[in-house]
């Protein structure tokens, strides 16, 4: 269960009806992509005691008639739907050890969702709380409950859930074959070799000195290979936006390295009964440590092919 609905990202007092029922439905596609992604959805189990208004209720929200605010019937019964499939998290007494959080300082009288998580990341167990996206919550903030503060993941938009699997990493200190099956919803634009976890070995150092930089740079490639290679760059123009916009060393392979069989062996790889030749990398140090990928072919992979891990292949 990695994702938990925060109920007190319901509080409406101040929207307009529009914004409100822009968001309901935002939440909706961000609950139907979490689950498109196999996750599990929480929930606390009396969400509908959760405020809206001064003196409302979420039930009233998605109940009563006349509702706080006026929305329609199909998008109440979808959200009431919604929130009947998710799972609950409090499933004994004891799971519910204290109602009240401060969110960056903020007091939210109401929020068990909140603290469980919190609770959670405590116990390196990787949580974080869908929200509202008119609640302002996005992103990783800081959460303090009976007096102590960690930073918890707010996801109001599907790829606020990014930086979330991502530091699953280090927080739930994985090994190298979780991390590899974790990486497809950490780096969605990625395809990975099978036995890539495996090659962590070949680098220099070991896996838990070297996880993080292998993270930074697959976020690199993930996020920014688009704009690093739109409009058929010249390869010195390729690195410079890559430097530029996230401070990475990446280098195509350079022609002696093509001429020699030798070495251009190394780079091959067969993927699908394609044979394919890594002719880029980025350098996780200025003198060892490579991630050697191919560029994809747009009309049958949906980003680079993460292909090989090593301190150095030949040239």
């Amino acid at each position: 269960m990695r994702f938990i609905l925060d109920e007190s990202s319901f509080v409406l007092e101040g929207f307009d009806q529009r914004t409100v029922q822009e968001s309901l439905i935002d939440l909706l596609e961000l609950i139907a992509h979490c689950r498109g992604q196999e996750q599990v959805v929480g929930r606390f189990s009396e969400i509908y005691r959760a405020p809206v208004g001064p003196s409302s209720e979420l039930y009233d929200l998605l109940f009563a008639e006349p509702a706080p605010v006026a929305l329609p019937r199909d998008l109440r019964l979808g959200m009431a739907a919604a929130i009947e499939r998710c799972t609950h998290w409090d499933l004994r007494d004891e799971d519910i050890v204290e109602l009240e959080a401060r969110l960056d300082g903020e007091l939210l009288p109401f929020a068990p969702s909140v603290v469980f998580v919190h609770k959670s990341v405590g116990e390196q167990t990787g949580r974080s709380c869908l929200v509202l996206r008119c609640s302002r919550r996005s992103g990783e903030r800081v959460v303090e409950v009976a007096g102590v503060s960690r930073r918890l993941h707010f996801i109001g938009i599907p790829d606020d859930t990014l930086c979330f699997y991502r530091s699953l990493f280090e927080l739930e200190n994985v090994d190298e074959r979780q991390y590899i099956q974790l990486a497809p919803l950490a780096f969605p634009y990625l395809s990975f070799v099978d036995g890539l976890d495996r090659q962590f070995r070949r680098f220099s150092r070991s896996y838990a000195s070297i996880r993080r930089d292998v993270t930074r740079h697959l976020a690199a490639l993930n996020d920014h290979w688009e704009v690093a290679f739109h409009g058929y760059p010249t390869p010195n123009e390729v690195a410079q936006r890559m430097r530029s916009l996230a401070n990475v060393d990446m280098s195509p392979e350079s022609p002696n390295t093509r001429a020699n069989r030798h070495a251009w062996d190394q780079r091959r790889i067969v993927l699908g009964g394609r044979e394919l030749y890594c002719e880029w990398h980025m350098k996780l140090s200025p003198t060892a440590d490579r991630i050697h990928f191919h560029l994809g072919n747009p009309a049958l992979d949906k980003g680079p092919i993460i292909a090989i891990f090593a301190e150095h292949l030949d040239t």
